[in-house]
């Protein structure tokens, strides 16, 4: 992978990254508050063009580009900013870590439900959306549970959550022809 390389930071691009930073206690994960990529970590523009908040975070803390190793976390959050919660690795020294703690999400690993890194919702949230489903529409137990209507469909169908028990019957929000 070729990485760019990081533009020369004045003052001002340090000020405005540190304002995009909510820091907190000294060890506490401090959460990147600006734009974020799919994955949820941060991206920080510069020269026109956008990096990764950790990288430049980690550029900051240590005057070092961590590149070609990644930015990895001991705290596994990817919104994490605090250079306290850095450290340098490789790809498979990342999921290795992530292995070791128990946090690898793949389909044929033990991790499900509300232990995989991101999950928007709670075993409980999910038994309660597949439970409300059997007697109104997926759209009004997604309202009432506060989960998204597409999560819902897909959660109350069986794709989602798996591991759960899924309850056969659901009532839809539209009539099909």
């Amino acid at each position: 992978m070729i990485y760019l390389k990081i533009p020369t930071l004045s003052d001002k691009d340090i000020q405005r990254y540190w304002r995009l930073v909510d820091r907190r206690g000294v060890d506490d994960c401090w959460h990147w508050r600006g734009a974020k990529s799919d994955e949820g970590y941060g991206r920080f523009k510069l020269a026109r063009r956008l990096f990764s908040a950790t990288r430049i975070g980690y550029y900051i803390a240590f005057k070092v580009d961590p590149a070609p190793k990644h930015v990895c976390h001991t705290c596994d959050n990817p919104k994490c900013c605090n250079p306290k919660h850095f450290w340098r690795g490789t790809s498979g020294e990342n999921n290795d870590d992530s292995v070791r703690k128990g946090r690898y999400h793949r389909k044929d690993t033990a991790v499900k439900g509300e232990r995989v890194v991101g999950a928007r919702y709670t075993a409980r949230q999910v038994k309660r959306l597949r439970h409300l489903a059997q007697t109104m529409t997926v759209a009004k137990a997604a309202q009432l549970t506060g989960v998204n209507i597409s999560s819902a469909y897909h959660i109350v169908s069986g794709a989602g959550w798996q591991h759960l028990k899924v309850l056969a019957r659901v009532k839809r929000t539209r009539k099909r022809n």
